[in-house]
Formats: C-alpha cells, sequence, structure tokens
C-alpha cells in the first residue's frame, strides 16, 4: 500500500449528501454504508477532508448489547467500539475512492474489516456517552485500506486504534461467502 495521494477539487456523491456544515447526517450515513440501524454505530460525520474522518455516535441508554455487557454494569463492548471506528473508516475510505476517481460504482464496492494490528481500550465508554471518532486513512491501494485514530468521550481517549479493511467488489464477496459455504 501506498500513502494516500492528494487529490484535485472534485465533488463527490458524498459531498451531495452534505449538510449545509459540511456534516454528513444519520440518513446519509445509512445512504453510503450498507447497514441497519441495528448495526449501524455512526450517527454523524461532523468533518471529512481529504484523509481525515471525525464522526460521533451516542451510545444508548439500553440495547441487547449493553444489557449483557456487564449485567448489572454496562460498558460499550471494545469490539462493538472497534466497528463503529471501521464503519467510520469505510465512509473516508469510500469518499477517496471518489475523489481519487474510482471508476466503480459506490454501490458495487464493500468495505470489509481485514485484521486490527492494533486496539487499546484505555477506559470504559458508558450509556448515554457520545462517542468521538476520529480516522486518518494511512495508505491505501485499490484492494486495502490502512486507518488509524482514537475513540474519545469528552477530553478522555477511551480507545487508539489500527485497522486493516478490504475493498471488495459485492460480487467478490459474495463469490467468497459461497464458497465458505460450499466448503462447509
Amino acid at each position: 500500500m501506498t500513502e494516500p495521494t492528494s487529490t484535485k477539487p472534485h465533488t463527490s456523491t458524498i459531498d451531495a449528501l452534505r449538510a449545509a456544515d459540511g456534516s454528513l447526517d444519520r440518513a446519509a450515513v445509512r445512504t453510503i454504508l450498507p447497514y441497519g440501524d441495528a448495526f449501524l454505530f455512526v450517527d454523524r460525520v461532523t468533518q471529512l477532508v481529504d484523509h481525515k474522518l471525525e464522526a460521533v455516535f451516542r451510545i444508548p441508554d439500553s440495547a441487547p448489547y449493553l444489557d449483557g455487557h456487564f449485567r448489572g454494569l454496562p460498558i460499550m463492548p471494545g469490539a462493538l467500539m472497534s466497528e463503529a471506528f471501521a464503519q467510520a473508516g469505510a465512509i473516508l475510505v469510500r469518499y477517496h475512492l471518489e475523489l481519487a476517481g474510482d471508476p466503480r460504482p459506490n454501490t458495487d464496492i464493500d468495505i470489509v474489516g481485514h485484521h486490527v494490528e492494533s486496539a487499546r481500550f484505555l477506559k470504559p465508554a458508558l450509556p448515554g456517552d457520545l462517542l468521538h471518532f476520529q480516522v486518518s486513512l494511512r495508505t491505501m491501494s485499490r484492494h486495502a485500506a490502512r486507518l488509524e485514530g482514537k475513540a474519545m468521550v469528552g477530553p478522555r481517549t477511551v480507545g487508539k486504534m489500527r485497522v486493516v479493511v478490504a475493498i471488495m467488489t459485492r460480487q467478490a464477496l459474495q463469490q467468497e461467502i459461497q464458497q465458505l459455504r460450499a466448503d462447509g
């Protein structure tokens, strides 16, 4: 993978979804990411520029994953905090693909987790907390991207992550899933 290159001024389909202040609301995020509400961990993108994104997610007061983690003492699971980070990063990767002029349509591309290089959960994130994600695109190729950043609640850093996501066509992902099912 190489360093992401600077991009020339270009309007993307993601830019067309922005509010007047440049943000992307939850409806816009749903348009960009192929997730249903039950598994969408980005409420709003507050900043999106070339290789950086900031997004927020309000941890609900009650959700099935909180009720069981831990009973009587709900804490946002680190795995879901990493998922939220990766979802925010997927928006950044899609934006960068558009700005770079990638000819593949957004609906034909899936951004899927490849591996977590590192994840540290430094402090708990609790129901009602507003998680603030800062994501940077470190390197990118046609097939993968390396993301790095942190999750914060107010001024405190609650997590730091480095992840690699794969950039796949929907057809390639479907073929891989079919092969896994066939292999049993």
